[in-house]
């Protein structure tokens, strides 16, 4: 079983992180770099620094790729990030 199957249940809205990150993220982060789609994560640590930041981020990739997210689908995303790539405390 995955990290966001265990962490992040299938939200109201049909919003599956995991899924969504595969089909969106990963693929546009392979473009950006050429390679490996999930490299960003380990090298964006001087760009992310906490769980504030993590969703600030989310929210600017998704806005790039007009892919329209609202608050629910902005915090499972960042909920499977963190516990996927991170281990944010969840209040910072």
């Amino acid at each position: 079983m995955s990290v966001g199957a265990l962490l992040l249940p299938m939200s109201a809205t049909g919003f599956e992180a995991e899924s969504v990150h595969q089909e969106h993220c990963v693929h546009c982060h392979a473009r950006v770099t050429g390679g490996e789609g999930d490299v960003l994560y380990r090298g964006t640590r001087g760009l992310v620094r906490d769980s504030k930041q993590l969703r600030a981020r989310i929210d600017h990739c998704q806005r790039g790729a007009s892919l329209n997210w609202g608050d629910v689908e902005l915090e499972a995303m960042r909920a499977y990030l963190n516990a996927r790539y991170y281990a944010f405390p969840a209040d910072s």
